[in-house]
């Protein structure tokens, strides 16, 4: 009985990590993030998109990287940046 358990903690333990996105790299997230809006773009408006992106990759807001990456990989003409605080 133990070792059934044993292999199935191991079996969850090795399947986790591929289950979560917080393992991609910044440049992957923002590829992720710029197809997922172009696709979003083709059916829905601009407001829209931009409100699932934020909902999608919040923990991205103050990452630069993430803004460089997408703006460079986008093939629908649509740039991000940071909202600036007044």
């Amino acid at each position: 009985m133990k070792k059934k358990i044993l292999l199935i903690a191991t079996v969850f333990m090795l399947a986790t990590p591929f289950a979560c996105d917080d393992l991609l790299t910044v440049e992957d997230a923002a590829q992720k993030a710029s197809k997922e809006l172009c696709d979003c773009y083709k059916t829905k408006s601009l407001s829209d998109c931009e409100k699932e992106l934020n909902s999608n990759y919040s923990s991205y807001v103050n990452n630069d990287d993430f803004y460089s990456a997408f703006n460079k990989v986008n093939t629908c003409g649509v740039t991000i940046t940071k909202k600036k605080d007044k």
